[in-house]
């Protein structure tokens, strides 16, 4: 038995780029991040940011097309994919990309953070009429 499995959850790097082949065949692009935090031999605390590359087709790329934003928190569950080809120096470079093929979307971090900023500003202005005299 053999298993081709990728679990990944990150935040969206940027809008996906989407192709149509034929009216019902496309595909979305677009990388995604995942962080790990470590401790090094100093004990300094880093961290480390992957960019993956997902690749969604059909439906999936339709709804990534209306729905995956940039900043968005995003679930993908697919396979590993290597794809060999030839530079302009004829040097033979590998191209990692995760063909995803289930999607959960979460919360877009940079409307969470406008949220934030939102709440933040109508509570300063509820504290200052909290503490007019009539």
């Amino acid at each position: 038995m053999q298993i081709n499995k990728v679990i990944l959850l990150g935040y969206v790097g940027e809008n996906p780029e989407i192709n149509y082949f034929s009216e019902k065949n496309c595909v979305a692009r677009f990388y995604m991040a995942t962080n790990e935090t470590y401790k090094n031999s100093e004990g300094k605390k880093i961290k480390n940011t992957l960019w993956h590359k997902i690749v969604l087709w059909k439906k999936l790329a339709e709804i990534a097309e209306k729905y995956i934003k940039k900043g968005m928190l995003l679930y993908v569950e697919g396979k590993i994919n290597y794809i060999s080809n030839t530079d302009k120096h004829g040097k033979q470079i590998i191209i990692t990309e995760i063909i995803g093929d289930k999607i959960t979307m979460g919360k877009n971090i940079l409307e969470k953070k406008e949220n934030e900023k939102k709440k933040k500003k109508n509570f300063n202005l509820q504290e200052k009429f909290d503490n007019l005299p009539f």
